[in-house]
Formats: C-alpha cells, structure tokens, sequence
C-alpha cells in the first residue's frame, strides 16, 4: 500500500487495518475512532469499520486540497441513509496556529483560499445546511455533533456492539 494510504494526511484507507491491531490489542471497538474517514468515498470500505464496531470521524471539512467538502457530504449522507448515524463524529481540522507560531499572512492564492473557509464555524456555516438539504434531520446532525461524542468519551458500548 501507498505510505498516503496509512497517513490520515493522505487518502486513509487503512483504517479497518488500524482497528484490527487496536482490537486484536484488546482495544473495544466502541473505544476507537478512525478519524479522517472522509478521505475516501468508498461506501464499502466505511461500512466494514462501522459494521466491527467502532465510530468514524468525518473530520477534514473545508480542507479542500485533500477532499472536495461535496464528495464529504454525500459520503457522509451514504451513511445517514444506511443508518450509521450513531457511530459517526463529525469536526475540522481548523488550525490557528503552525509549530507554535500563528498562520502568517500570506499573499499565495491557495492558502489565502484555504484559510478564508478552513475556520471553526465552517460545519456549522456551510456544511450542516448541505446535509439538510440532501436529507439529514436536526436528529440525526444533533447525534453527531453530541450525542456520539459523549457516549465515546464516557465509554458506553456503541449500539452496534450492544446489537452484536
């Protein structure tokens, strides 16, 4: 496999092999997230590490030079529809600051472009109101923005464990 394969900053698509060491370890499933799961849009290879388990963060919006935010979405969507919506994280990689210094001004086109979207309110701003409108309800956004993280963090069994 390709070394962007393994890396979260590259294209992530080892993630069920990163779960399968974790719980072979004697990780819980319901106690790992595989975070920059939106690097891809295989449907498929998502649904694997949900279907052991774990939770998957969809947590790179508005970084557009690794993913378009569209394709996010309507993996994202893909998911809500087959009824994942309970082992879903969602967040950004919104970042302030570079190796302990604040992002410079710059006058490159790109990063200007990067930073004017790659803010914390983006999700809320931009991605919750495509969501809704390829189908996602206030139930399902409220349970990925709350309700997953907190069950994560107080280590509660994921409900595909409890149906396993």
């Amino acid at each position: 496999a390709d070394e962007r394969d393994a890396h979260p900053l590259g294209i992530g698509r080892l993630g069920d092999e990163q779960q399968k060491v974790l719980t072979d370890a004697g990780v819980p499933a319901h106690r790992i997230i595989i975070g920059h799961s939106c690097g891809t849009s295989d449907h498929a290879y998502h649904m694997k590490i949900l279907e052991r388990g774990s939770y998957l963060g969809f947590d790179r919006f508005g970084i557009l030079v690794l993913q378009d935010d569209e394709v996010r979405v309507k993996s994202l969507l893909a998911l809500l529809a087959a009824g994942k919506e309970r082992q879903l994280v969602v967040s950004h990689d919104s970042v302030w600051c570079w190796r302990g210094e604040p992002i410079p001004d710059s006058n490159d086109p790109g990063l200007v472009a990067l930073l004017s979207i790659w803010t914390p309110t983006h999700f809320f701003e931009r991605i919750i109101p495509k969501l809704k409108a390829g189908g996602a309800t206030d139930a399902q956004i409220t349970r990925m923005l709350e309700e997953n993280p907190r069950r994560f963090f107080a280590g509660e069994a994921s409900p595909a464990e409890v149906r396993a």
